[in-house]
């Protein structure tokens, strides 16, 4: 998130609108990663608990933060695509990432 910060004052490209300021390929590139952790994040806890909760809130601090440069419709958007991870018959576990994921971003 310092490197976004620091790539738009360095490319004066701060005071353009949030959906201007940042490339469609690095839009998509933020996607990727996003969509690339969910799996390790809901399909891995059973092999590796701790790696997996660390994952999930470090996830979301970093969406949280992403509300501060990047196009707020686009971060919604990452936050929809993980919800949308979680089914109504999963395990406890988790719903328990799920509900803390939302309390970091929100909080």
């Amino acid at each position: 998130v310092k490197s976004m910060a620091y790539y738009l004052m360095e490319s004066g490209k701060v005071k353009l609108s949030r959906n201007q300021q940042f490339s469609a390929s690095f839009y998509h590139s933020v996607e990727t990663l996003v969509n690339m952790l969910m799996p390790h994040i809901t399909q891995k806890y059973k092999e590796n608990l701790d790696a997996s909760r660390n994952a999930n809130h470090s996830l979301a601090l970093f969406i949280k933060r992403c509300f501060t440069f990047m196009d707020r419709g686009f971060v919604f958007k990452l936050i929809n695509n993980y919800m949308n991870c979680f089914l109504p018959g999963d395990p406890k576990t988790l719903f328990e990432f799920k509900f803390e994921f939302l309390r970091v971003v929100c909080h």
